[in-house]
């Protein structure tokens, strides 16, 4: 699968929309999205933080603190947990 069908994979499965994941919005869901996203973009093969960085507009950084939040968020929240099966299923 090649990371433009994973990238929009994951837009259609969340019901979000291209600008509200590359926008600066801070609502939970977005904020959710663009975790989702980076970690089901980290799980192509080859894809390292900057080339994520790159997709979401975002530097190394920020991909980083999303990561970051993806785990601790799979750990704590039944509702995320959802949401990470819905994106990486098949």
């Amino acid at each position: 699968m090649t990371n433009e069908m994973v990238y929009q994979r994951v837009l259609r499965r969340l019901g979000v929309t291209e600008r509200d994941l590359l926008g600066n919005c801070r609502r939970r869901d977005l904020v959710d999205a663009r975790c989702l996203m980076a970690a089901a973009l980290m799980k192509q093969p080859l894809m390292r933080q900057k080339d994520v960085a790159k997709v979401l507009g975002a530097t190394q950084a920020n991909v980083s603190k999303l990561l970051g939040r993806h785990q601790n968020l799979l750990e704590v929240d039944a509702g995320y947990r959802l949401k990470w099966v819905k994106v990486k299923g098949n």
